[in-house]
């Protein structure tokens, strides 16, 4: 399976496997998608160097396991590409800090929202 999302975090499991988290627009809300990332595309992974709010292509497949009489589906990825750089603010590519409030700008142009980018292609407001 095929999906595109924006990259949202990187958290790091151990040095042959990361867990890979994807902002995707599901029925106008944000959803955050979790896959595993590891082996050979974990190396590959490594070399893309992506940022936060890069928006990524990833192929995936789905496995189901038995867990304590219940079943939990594990998404692993089989690729990883960037399909376009992180949107621009201002003069600078958007890095990921480690702080939520990543965008702090005094002349917010939505009413009650400080902290905000645009997507120029989708129109997608990224909080």
């Amino acid at each position: 399976m095929e999906m595109v999302g924006r990259m949202f975090t990187v958290n790091v499991i151990s040095d042959k496997s990361v867990q890979l988290v994807v902002k995707k627009i599901i029925r106008k809300k944000p959803v955050l998608i979790s896959f595993s990332v590891y082996g050979y595309v974990k190396s590959n992974f490594d070399k893309l160097k992506l940022l936060k709010n890069e928006k990524i292509k990833i192929t995936f497949n789905i496995a189901a396991n038995l867990y304590k009489s219940r079943y939990y589906n594990d998404l692993n990825c089989e690729k990883v590409e960037r399909v376009a750089e992180a949107p621009k603010y201002g003069n600078e590519t958007v890095k990921d800090t480690g702080n939520p409030d990543l965008f702090n700008s005094k002349d917010s142009f939505i009413e009650g929202i400080e902290n905000f980018i645009i997507d120029e292609e989708t129109g997608e407001v990224l909080l």
